[in-house]
């Protein structure tokens, strides 16, 4: 492989990469622009094995954001609780 062809696959990896990363925050933005609804009944999934299953279209991967990010809130909500040891804190 010639070093122009290597030049060649790092520019489409670059373009792919920003392309992704753009997508992500547009998803990430819309998705938190308004309240998480706490009530549905969802999961996350975390593999200690590293795999991991990509998702299929735009709606899967925007649902696999929304669930992540509500589980990222989560996750905090129960640190300040936990870490509050005058036991004041509530949440509604």
């Amino acid at each position: 492989m010639s070093c122009r062809e290597k030049l060649g696959i790092f520019d489409l990896f670059k373009m792919l990469y920003k392309k992704a990363l753009t997508r992500a925050d547009s998803i990430i933005n819309k998705q938190t622009q308004k309240p998480f609804d706490f009530l549905a009944d969802e999961s996350v999934m975390r593999s200690k094995d590293e795999t991991f299953n990509f998702a299929k279209d735009l709606p899967a991967l925007s649902n696999r954001w929304s669930r992540f990010l509500k589980y990222l809130a989560l996750d905090q909500l129960y640190d300040m609780v936990t870490e509050d040891s005058t036991g004041k804190t509530v949440f509604k």
